[in-house]
């Protein structure tokens, strides 16, 4: 118990710091963005917002936003570190396709799929290689869009990357360690 009182005492000293600096948390769509999002809540007191378009971000008085990293926020990557913290959740890329197969199967995909030559019953009878494949090839703004922008958030020193396998913990292909580890860097950042 004195430990993790002496872990969370150390985190909050560190954001004290940098009361002024702004948080953003990108992820790939289908990589566990709502478990990250209930973290930041659990974490912050408050859920944080979805950002859209990046004026928004710098005008606004809110210090923690979410969002997809599609190329539209990519831009998001070059702020200055100094005044926005940036955070980059990944995941086995198998794993996203499989979640949005998944969610193409039931119809959950967001994206006006009711305008779009799409049978999710003839999808449901496909075999998996099948699904896969098709969610592979469904078109612009799916979770691949976002796989180029990742390959240059990975290479940038001043980003903090967690992963959806150590923010799940053992349940999820992590350990109870690293989950603790990715808490205590989120606690860090987030205030």
């Amino acid at each position: 118990m004195l430990c993790r009182l002496l872990i969370f005492l150390f985190a909050f000293c560190l954001v004290a710091e940098e009361p002024s600096k702004k948080v953003v948390c990108v992820t790939i769509p289908k990589a566990g963005t709502h478990l990250l999002k209930k973290v930041i809540q659990q974490i912050a007191g408050k859920r944080p917002p979805w950002l859209i378009f990046e004026e928004k971000f710098l005008s606004s008085n809110e210090n923690i936003y979410i969002a997809h990293l599609f190329p539209a926020i990519n831009s998001l990557r070059t702020f200055r570190p100094d005044r926005v913290t940036k955070i980059l959740l990944i995941r086995d890329p198998r794993d996203i396709l499989i979640s949005f197969a998944h969610h193409l199967v039931n119809k959950k995909w967001p994206f006006r799929l009711d305008k779009m030559n799409y049978d999710a019953k003839a999808l449901k009878a496909l075999s998996w290689d099948d699904k896969l494949k098709t969610a592979m090839l469904f078109p612009p703004n799916t979770p691949q869009d976002s796989f180029p922008c990742v390959k240059e958030w990975l290479q940038d020193p001043n980003i903090i990357v967690i992963r959806f396998e150590d923010l799940i913990g053992p349940r999820g292909g992590g350990s109870l360690e690293a989950q603790r580890r990715i808490y205590l860097t989120l606690a860090t950042h987030l205030g």
